[in-house]
């Protein structure tokens, strides 16, 4: 959650702008979406993520007895984790692949070795204990993200990207991210809700970079509600927030939820829509206009699939178009199916193809984020780069509402300095200053 101090300076924001008249309803509808964060940690390969490991954990034990890090690892044989380039150290061919792993080979043996003295030295020394054991645990983890042992003896690195991997040894809660399919990242994510009439940002909170869209979505409404007072009755997302635990959290809470359904497709075959499914009478109709009701159910709560007669779909004439295999089509029920054909429903009537559209405002606050600075944190860790999102949240309203005033303002003639000079005072002319002076700087590129 984001910290009291962040959040009680957030309300104050809502209350200049109902001061201000932008905002008044007491039920609101909130958008929500994510954008990337690009982390401040630097991003290393596995080797030079194994020697930061080692360098880290070389200093906190090198504390515990007095002496610099830099000394503590001459003594033990570990002077090349503190060099500028543990590869160029090394004098190794980048392109020999024998080389490579046996450098490897030999930064884990020294990283375990590392690790015997961590432990003895947690026992000798308690009141290092918790620092040191901070460092183990993160080096330990290092090595069983990206090293495998070699059948024949040695390492190697292994093949593929494990899920949660840590990306940097400065900032452990970094991880790889991506946006679309070819905007990849390191970092975090931002997760925005902006109440959609007056396009005020009303919850943020910042997620791993590899979290799906939709993990918090219920604490942004949550946190909305506090922020601006208000009941939210009606919550719109994209279909990142659209698939079925999503749907039976917020009905489990009893919270209206607008998304688009996510398409279930099957390559070139009839995807689900096509299909009719009636969930009261336990039966499906295909296209071609046959009916099962075989029903496998997965266990409790967990769904399951109908099932067509295999003599039926050999005999379909659409069959070319519905089944690859030999075997008769199925089709998979997820267990808030209803949930998802109620969505489905609603998101074809005028309102809510009305809340679809009107999603696009929080793309634009998203913008206004962006433009403040929010794409790259400033610091280590999720924590403090949420607050730096909640100042940039609480700037943006404000600057929200200053133009709320000025537009409120020119039927009367008043001049617009004064106008400016007026809205700027107290909480927003302090909030303005300190973050043009600190925190704005030019956007970086990112792909």
């Amino acid at each position: 959650m984001i910290p009291e101090k962040g959040e009680t300076l957030w309300k104050k924001s809502m209350a200049e702008a109902r001061r201000a008249g932008s905002r008044q309803s007491r039920q609101i509808r909130v958008a929500l979406d994510t954008t990337p964060i690009l982390g401040k940690g630097a991003v290393k390969d596995t080797y030079n993520l194994l020697g930061e490991g080692i360098e880290q954990l070389a200093c906190r034990l090198a504390e515990g007895e007095g002496e610099s890090g830099a000394s503590w690892a001459e003594r033990q044989g570990l002077s090349r984790y503190f060099s500028r380039s543990l590869q160029g150290e090394a004098a190794m061919d980048g392109d020999d692949q024998k080389q490579r792993q046996q450098l490897l080979t030999a930064i884990v043996q020294d990283a375990r070795r590392l690790l015997g003295l961590a432990a003895e030295a947690q026992a000798a020394h308690p009141e290092q204990a918790e620092a040191v054991g901070a460092a183990a645990a993160l080096l330990e983890r290092l090595l069983a993200q990206d090293v495998e042992e070699k059948p024949e003896g040695g390492c190697q690195i292994k093949k593929g990207t494990e899920k949660d991997r840590v990306v940097s040894v400065a900032d452990p809660e970094m991880r790889h991210g991506h946006k679309s399919a070819r905007q990849r990242f390191n970092g975090h994510k931002a997760a925005v809700a902006v109440e959609m009439e007056s396009q005020l940002i009303s919850g943020v909170e910042v997620l791993a970079g590899n979290a799906g869209d939709q993990e918090k979505a219920l604490d942004l409404v949550q946190q909305s509600e506090r922020v601006m007072e208000a009941e939210v009755v009606e919550t719109v997302g994209d279909c990142a927030y659209g698939g079925g635990p999503t749907r039976r959290a917020f009905a489990d809470e009893e919270r209206v939820l607008t998304a688009k359904v996510p398409a279930s497709t099957k390559g070139a075959c009839f995807p689900k829509r096509e299909f009719v499914i009636d969930l009261e009478k336990k039966e499906v109709r295909c296209p071609a206009g046959q009916t099962t009701s075989e029903y496998h159910a997965a266990g409790e709560g967990e769904g399951g699939h109908f099932t067509f007669a295999a003599a039926v779909c050999a005999a379909c004439g659409l069959r070319s178009q519905c089944v690859r295999g030999k075997g008769p089509r199925t089709l998979t029920i997820q267990a808030e199916e209803g949930l998802q054909q109620r969505a489905r429903a609603h998101n074809q009537t005028a309102a809510g193809r009305k809340s679809l559209r009107e999603r696009v405002v929080v793309e634009h606050r998203i913008a206004r984020l962006v433009q403040l600075g929010i794409r790259r944190s400033r610091y280590f860790g999720r924590t403090k780069t949420r607050l730096q999102v909640v100042m940039a949240a609480v700037v943006a309203n404000l600057s929200l509402v200053v133009g709320h005033v000025k537009r409120q303002a020119a039927p009367a003639a008043i001049p617009s300095a004064e106008v400016a000079s007026a809205a700027k005072t107290g909480l927003l002319g302090a909030l303005l200053v300190i973050w043009t002076r600190f925190f704005t700087r030019p956007e970086p590129a990112w792909a």
